[in-house]
């Protein structure tokens, strides 16, 4: 790398800056092209591409263009859903030493059906809104929802109609929250590759909600008419 006059120059510039794969399929199997560029073809020479996901690899191909290198990075598909998030590093050496440059690489795998990826409920203040959430296939066919339940107990769901495209789910939350809490959804549909889901959800309770809770628990804190003082809370009979 050369810094002059405020800019920097490196010595091996990578087209794209950034490797996409996009959304992937269970095993889904898809190959990227990777292009490096020596400033300097007579004094910089690339001497590895080390890559941090064994799902990976990086084949040479053949360039005709001077000081340039090509490659094909190949993903070989994976097992589960996940995210796939990483970098290529190419070391290289230079008549003054060595260096590297580092090329993130994403994408995400998934299964044939799309849903959200966690469930998010606020309470406000006359409670937690219903939620509907859709599950689709990502081929367009249409998805069938067989159960759905909450160990916790939390939710209660409705499997509404469903659309050409899409399954839907309506959550109420069965009974009072008083703190933020966490589960899983467990859906059961009939998608071979997604016959089991596990959605995580929050039902997110703002502090405001649990003051109010606290001040107001053993007192009767009913709303005094307009215009008129606040009735002081019952307090016990003396006995």
């Amino acid at each position: 790398m050369l810094t002059l006059a405020g800019e920097v120059w490196t010595d091996v510039t990578a087209a794209p800056m950034r490797l996409s794969f996009g959304e992937l399929g269970l095993g889904e199997k898809a190959t990227q092209p990777l292009s490096l560029k020596v400033r300097e073809p007579d004094s910089v020479t690339i001497d590895d591409i080390i890559v941090d996901d064994k799902r990976l690899t990086v084949v040479p191909v053949e360039s005709t263009e001077p000081g340039t290198k090509k490659y094909e990075v190949r993903f070989a598909g994976g097992k589960e859903r996940g995210r796939l998030r990483g970098s290529l590093r190419v070391t290289y050496k230079t008549k003054d030493g060595s260096g590297q440059t580092a090329i993130p690489f994403s994408g995400e795998v998934v299964g044939d059906l799309r849903f959200p990826n966690r469930i998010v409920m606020s309470k406000e203040a006359k409670g937690f809104s219903p939620r509907t959430i859709d599950l689709t296939h990502r081929s367009g066919k249409p998805v069938r929802v067989l159960a759905v339940k909450d160990p916790e107990g939390r939710l209660t769901a409705k499997i509404l109609p469903p659309k050409p495209a899409a399954a839907e789910i309506e959550l109420t939350v069965a009974h009072e929250v008083l703190i933020t809490a966490q589960g899983n959804l467990e859906v059961t549909t009939d998608a071979p590759s997604d016959p089991k889901l596990k959605i995580p959800y929050t039902l997110y309770v703002p502090n405001d909600y649990r003051t109010v809770k606290r001040i107001t628990r053993g007192a009767d804190m009913r709303p005094a008419p307009s215009g008129s003082p606040a009735a002081p809370p019952k307090m016990p009979s003396p006995r």
